[in-house]
């Protein structure tokens, strides 16, 4: 997809796998909905709606890249969502350890034959930390989600997934100010930053304030046993 849309853009449409995830929590795992979740279900189409102000004609015509390139992001949010909510049934009897070094290990046999791992020796210096970076970062943030998966709630993972933009908006801003040619990112307006902010404050409120009412709620029984424990 980022050969077509750029990181902002990719960042913010990635973000309805946030919304596929607590949904599929809810309708799968049968976790709570809350009146503060639906408000933020409405804040991030809003957000993707002001993000997406520029383009909504765009839409229309497959022929304009952007649009391909928003499609293949859908496409891989909702492949993700299943993939997550798979993992997160897998957990119950296998480590996250294992199931990482099967999917690797079946993503090695795949792809395989359709690189040319020579190709690596032909990087420069920068271009191979690049590619190192990406290689650790994979493992160790999926290393870290599907440990998060076995110990919490769909919705409390994607609580801190929702905070991913700011980084990758603000990360690619910083880029420009450096370099104000750089080629894949755009000059975001107010209203486009207007609708990720949303975004990310509606994913906020659908994922983290359950997470608050629980831990409240939980403090309020410990509370009354400790109460009912001293008569």
């Amino acid at each position: 997809s980022l050969n077509f849309v750029n990181g902002e853009t990719s960042e913010a449409v990635i973000q309805l796998s946030t919304l596929f995830l607590i949904l599929g929590g809810v309708v799968i795992y049968r976790e709570p909905f809350l009146a503060v979740q639906k408000l933020g279900t409405l804040l991030i189409v809003g957000g993707l709606l002001l993000f997406f102000n520029e383009r909504l004609f765009e839409l229309n015509s497959l022929e304009n890249e952007q649009t391909v390139g928003v499609l293949i992001v859908v496409a891989a949010a909702i492949t993700w969502t299943v993939y997550a909510l798979l993992q997160k049934q897998l957990l119950k009897s296998y480590t996250p350890v294992q199931i990482l070094s099967v999917i690797y290990a079946f993503s090695i046999a795949v792809l395989l034959p359709l690189v040319s791992p020579s190709l690596v020796f032909d990087l420069t210096p920068v271009q191979f930390s690049l590619l190192a970076f990406c290689c650790i970062n994979t493992v160790i943030a999926y290393g870290c989600f599907a440990e998060a998966m076995s110990c919490w709630d769909a919705s409390k993972v994607s609580a801190v997934l929702a905070l991913a933009p700011l980084f990758t908006i603000g990360s690619l801003k910083l880029t420009v100010f450096f370099l104000p040619d750089y080629a894949f990112s755009d000059r975001l307006g107010l209203l486009s930053i207007a609708g990720a902010v949303l975004l990310v404050i509606g994913s906020i409120l659908t994922a983290l304030v359950p997470w608050l009412y629980q831990r409240r709620l939980q403090r309020r029984i410990d509370a009354a046993a400790a109460v009912d424990s001293l008569r």
